[in-house]
Order: C-alpha cells, then sequence, then structure tokens
C-alpha cells in the first residue's frame, strides 16, 4: 500500500500516527467493489430468470412451488 505516515504529538504528548492512501489505489479499490457488485447483480438475475423458466415438476423435485418460484423470479437484481 502507498501511504504517506505523519506522526503528530498531540496535547498530552501521546504519538498519533495518520497515514493518507494513495488516491489512486482508492480509486482502483471502489472500482472493483463496483464490478464485483456488478458481476453479483448478473449472476443473480439469470439465476431467477432459470428459476422462472423451470415447469412445475422441476421446481417440486427441489420442494418448490410455482409460487415460491413467482416470489424469488419477482424481486429485482440488487436484492
Amino acid at each position: 500500500m502507498t501511504s504517506i505516515d505523519i506522526n503528530i504529538a498531540g496535547e498530552t504528548g501521546r504519538q498519533v500516527r495518520l497515514s493518507v492512501i494513495d488516491p489512486a489505489k482508492a480509486v482502483l479499490d471502489r472500482f472493483g467493489a463496483l464490478m464485483i457488485a456488478a458481476l453479483e447483480w448478473q449472476y443473480r438475475a439469470r439465476e431467477r430468470r432459470q428459476l422462472l423458466g423451470l415447469s412445475d415438476r422441476a421446481l417440486s423435485d427441489f420442494g418448490a412451488s410455482r409460487a415460491d418460484s413467482e416470489h424469488e423470479g419477482s424481486k429485482p437484481f440488487w436484492r
């Protein structure tokens, strides 16, 4: 991690250490987190579309009903 360390002596004489993170690294970290969220949303939306496409027999194979499928499939991708 690229940082700048600053030592400050407070009024109590205690040393306080502050680190300033490289702004480019902070931007890349946030961009990475955004990309991960977007991929998770895409995966979730695809899974829900597939769930809605299953037959009643396929749903019953793992103990779900059409109502369960409709409830889960109608959720927005970000939930």
